[in-house]
């Protein structure tokens, strides 16, 4: 089931991806070093992180009590912060201040 999710992946997106890890230099993304493919396979050599993933973490503990939960949603919080800046300022230099300007009301 996770090889098809994999193998059906828009390529747009994955280069998306590819391109936010590279570019992001948060201590809340994971850095990215290099990609590399063969004919099936596009690998990404990333940081290493001690302790795994939170799926990973979820597996293991199935119910987070509530200090953890509130320790992995402010992180998730801002990691997504981080990824939300780095999109508004490459926004705005693609396609100028205009393109990332709140919606007049």
């Amino acid at each position: 089931m996770i090889w098809k999710i994999i193998t059906h992946i828009p390529l747009a997106r994955v280069r998306a991806e590819r391109d936010a890890l590279a570019e992001s230099d948060s201590e809340w993304v994971t850095k990215l070093y290099t990609t590399f493919q063969d004919n099936v396979s596009l690998y990404m050599l990333m940081e290493f992180c001690p302790g795994g993933d939170l799926m990973s973490m979820l597996i293991k503990f199935q119910i987070f009590s509530e200090d953890i939960t509130r320790f992995y949603a402010a992180e998730i919080i801002m990691a997504i912060e981080a990824i939300h800046q780095m999109v508004r300022h490459f926004s705005s230099c693609l396609w100028g201040p205009a393109a990332v300007a709140p919606p007049q009301t």
